[in-house]
């Protein structure tokens, strides 16, 4: 078993996502205004938004488990999203790291504040990123 420890690389809320072929045949995947804030036409409200995350330091062939928590600005606990992952073989003298794309739709927003999204992998904090809500013309 490997010494190392997963690290948090991004964990980035944006409006979507579009796949964009590239001229050798790839596609790149590209990410859709970046969410530094949200402002509302009225509260309560829901929002859709998406979350690209990118977590290196990983072992390959080992399974992991993620779970992303979303907390309201009061520290209540919304929604928890949770699931295994695993990296494969990749290049030799290659760190194996990984981005993952989550999609949100129609989540309720009760209130104006600091949302906050905790990341955990195999049960330990990995990090965080805030989303702030504001209501519009307030």
């Amino acid at each position: 078993m490997s010494e190392r420890k997963p690290k948090l690389r991004y964990l980035l809320p944006f409006e979507s996502a579009s796949v964009m072929p590239q001229p050798n045949g790839e596609t790149k995947a590209v990410l859709v205004q970046p969410l530094m804030n949200f402002v509302a036409p009225f509260i309560p409200t829901q929002i859709s938004y998406q979350l690209s995350i990118g977590i290196s330091n990983l072992d390959e062939n080992t399974q992991y488990k993620l779970r992303l928590e979303t907390h309201d600005p009061e520290g209540n606990l919304i929604d928890t999203q949770e699931g295994p992952f695993q990296v494969a073989k990749v290049q030799d003298n290659v760190i194996p790291s990984i981005g993952i794309m989550m999609d949100f739709r129609n989540i309720i927003i009760n209130q104006t504040g600091e949302y906050k999204f905790i990341l955990y992998v195999n049960g330990e904090y990995l990090g965080e990123q805030t989303l702030e809500i504001y209501e519009k013309g307030k």
